[in-house]
């Protein structure tokens, strides 16, 4: 029975194989891509099944010989086959299951029987055409009786040169015609191999309807599979794709090495003008902060805007009802004016910010390619855009920080709640007055019923002067909280503008690193990346068989 030799060899190969290709994402260079892609492919290959194609014409042996090749009497077909061809092999994952049977041995795993039909047919020829290129062996079976005509030269005829890495000729039947005419049609069946396909073959003398020379057959074919041109060969081509690859490592991490040195001094020159760059935004930080606590005074005349509508001109009984919520409405409006007005400054200071970050970028591009001969491509303004816009809405959130601390929602809510004693007696006296004018009116007391509406209409006046009054008052509170406020904003702005400053300044700085300058990287990685591409290295040349 035929096995799978090299298994050990392929695994040591395919491990070390798969060390260089986790080197290729450590390293981090699209350069390599084709290389990684030889490798991938070469793996593939050796790993695939070790094929057999058995070809030749109509009952020389071919299923017979096939059934001794494999030791499975379950291979035997006896009737011609339904198909161009099957395919005997453990498992089947190509989606070829119509051509596919399933070998019942685990020893098999690996190996793959193909079972032609006759070669004369035109669509067994097509087949074959596809089956063949990348073999490991085709075995041609070629009926002795019929000397050495067999239709299966025409197909091989049709293939490139060293498309099949081995072709093995069992010669069947031989026990049909006299001994030396057997060693003749040997000799004949090579010379015609070597002049018409220029292929040199293997002729052995087989007999599929018993055993003689079926074991010195199967022996041969098991060479054959295990020869430098059959399983050997896809363990010697991954062998060479890896060290193909790691001979380009080999280059980038030297390159990088080399480089390294420059790089570091460059860079750290631009960090040292990022750090002046931050020194300026920071002498400035302290103007910002106190042009920002100038906000809340600033936004007063809209807030009171703002109360005037809620709370209304005149009285209404819509303010009464409303006075429970009006100072969180009232808190929640001045916060995202203060907010807006904040923001709004921050925003332009920000856009000043990017315009000198494009500025000191376009300065830098040249001398990089100079230096180091790297290209940092345009200034991904994108980037730091969403980055300050991540940066504005955590500064919104501290912006809260001094409501909270002040108690603002609960001075207004004393404030609005202040008044509910007032308006609802005016609105209790006004319903008062109109329901006596009505029961005058109905009593038929006419002049007292229009005495009692002057006076609901009085009341009405007096609650409308109140009204007013009341929202005189409640300005002066507000002016009083914008005061706290203001000067809370002086305290909390310097350090929120602060920590704005520099974290803006980081943001631009993270550009470099996400441009592609990981110098520092480099330096923490380069040394073992060196150390583990040389151990692969070498473990792949010592531990790898030698093909």
């Amino acid at each position: 029975m035929l096995k799978r030799s090299h298994r050990v060899q392929e695994s040591l190969v395919r491990y070390w194989a798969q060390q260089a290709m986790e080197m290729y994402g450590v390293i981090g260079d699209d350069s390599m891509q084709p290389q990684l892609e030889a490798v991938q492919q070469s793996l593939a290959a050796m790993e695939g099944d070790r094929r057999v194609v058995v070809m030749g014409g109509a009952r020389c042996g071919k299923t017979s010989l096939l059934s001794y090749i494999s030791g499975l009497p379950v291979i035997r077909g006896g009737k011609q086959l339904e198909f161009p061809y099957l395919r005997w092999r453990y498992g089947n994952d190509d989606g070829d299951a119509g051509h596919s049977r399933f070998l019942p041995l685990e020893e098999l795993r690996g190996i793959e029987f193909v079972d032609t039909g006759d070669c004369a047919q035109p669509e067994v020829q097509e087949e074959l055409l596809h089956l063949l290129p990348g073999s490991d062996a085709a075995v041609v079976v070629l009926d002795a009786r019929n000397g050495v005509q067999s239709p299966a030269w025409d197909v091989l005829e049709q293939l490139p040169i060293n498309a099949v890495a081995n072709v093995l000729v069992a010669l069947t039947f031989t026990d049909k015609i006299p001994a030396a005419e057997a060693l003749e049609l040997s000799a004949r069946i090579r010379e015609m191999c070597r002049d018409r396909l220029r292929l040199v073959v293997l002729v052995c003398n087989v007999c599929p309807t018993s055993d003689q020379g079926v074991e010195m057959f199967v022996t041969r074919v098991q060479e054959t599979l295990d020869s430098p041109e059959g399983a050997r060969r896809a363990i010697r081509n991954a062998l060479e794709a890896t060290g193909r690859l790691m001979t380009r490592q080999s280059g980038i991490i030297n390159a990088r090495t080399a480089a390294m040195k420059d790089e570091s001094g460059f860079l750290s020159g631009i960090e040292e003008e990022i750090n002046t760059f931050l020194s300026h935004q920071l002498d400035g930080a302290g103007e910002c902060a106190a042009d920002y606590s100038t906000v809340p005074m600033g936004v007063l005349p809209a807030l009171m805007r703002k109360l005037r509508r809620s709370f209304g001109y005149t009285l209404s009984p819509v303010a009464l009802v409303q006075l429970e919520d009006m100072g969180a409405g009232a808190e929640s409006s001045f916060y995202r004016l203060v907010c807006k007005g904040i923001l709004d400054k921050q925003k332009e200071s920000d856009a000043r910010f990017v315009a000198s970050c494009q500025a000191h970028w376009r300065s830098v591009r040249p001398r990089m390619k100079e230096a180091i001969e790297c290209e940092i491509n345009d200034f991904p303004q994108d980037v730091l855009e969403a980055d300050l816009n991540r940066l504005r809405r955590q500064m919104e959130h501290g912006l809260y920080e001094p409501f909270a601390n002040l108690r603002i929602r609960n001075s207004l809510d004393t404030e609005f709640k202040s008044h509910a004693g007032w308006m609802q007696g005016m609105h209790t006296l006004l319903c008062l007055t109109l329901v006596l004018a009505g029961l005058c009116g109905a009593l038929g007391f006419d002049t007292l019923a229009l005495w009692m509406l002057m006076l609901m209409l009085l009341v009405w006046a007096g609650g409308v002067w109140r009204h007013g009054r009341a929202l005189r008052e409640l300005g002066k509170a507000f002016s009083r909280e914008a005061e706290m406020l203001d000067a809370a904003m002086h305290d909390a702005l310097p350090a929120l503008v602060r920590d704005m400053v520099v974290s803006r300044v980081g943001a631009y700085r993270r550009l470099y690193s996400v441009a592609g300058f990981r110098v520092q990287e480099y330096v923490e990685k380069l040394r073992p990346l060196q150390e583990r591409h040389n151990a692969i290295l070498r473990e792949l040349r010592t531990t790898a068989p030698r093909i």
